[in-house]
């Protein structure tokens, strides 16, 4: 019974991933973004002024593959990069107006995703499934 109780959990954590993606991929088609873009963008938003790696390290990808993608976002006037004054090896990035409106934008609809999602929970099942849903981020 164990093995068919982690199948089915297996096969619901896929089926909410492909949803949850395929939600994100039609939020995102409206910026001319991609998903990754997007991600970089709103996790700028969050975090203020990082540098490269702090960024690439949220991101889980490589400082190489974050500076392509940095590379289109200025392009698009969307990121600014500035020298780190403390450490002259690294970059501060920032988001510029434009790249704020799309965080802003991307973040409201990320917020009525979750009140969406939640309304049929508690309380308690929320903090039982924050807890879950940490416990999965953790072991990733």
């Amino acid at each position: 019974m164990k093995a068919a109780l982690k199948s089915d959990f297996g096969h619901k954590l896929l089926e909410f991933y492909e949803r949850i993606s395929a939600w994100e991929q039609g939020v995102v088609d409206e910026s001319q973004l991609s998903p990754a873009q997007m991600h970089a963008l709103e996790m700028l938003g969050h975090m203020g002024t990082p540098t490269m790696k702090a960024l690439a390290g949220r991101l889980g990808v490589t400082t190489g593959t974050l500076t392509a993608m940095i590379d289109r976002l200025e392009k698009g006037q969307l990121v600014e990069r500035t020298r780190n004054p403390d450490d002259r090896r690294s970059t501060i990035l920032q988001l510029t107006d434009s790249g704020r409106m799309h965080f802003e934008q991307h973040h409201a609809y990320h917020i009525q995703l979750t009140e969406e999602l939640s309304a049929s929970f508690s309380e308690d099942e929320l903090a039982t499934m924050n807890d879950f849903l940490g416990r999965l981020i953790e072991r990733i």
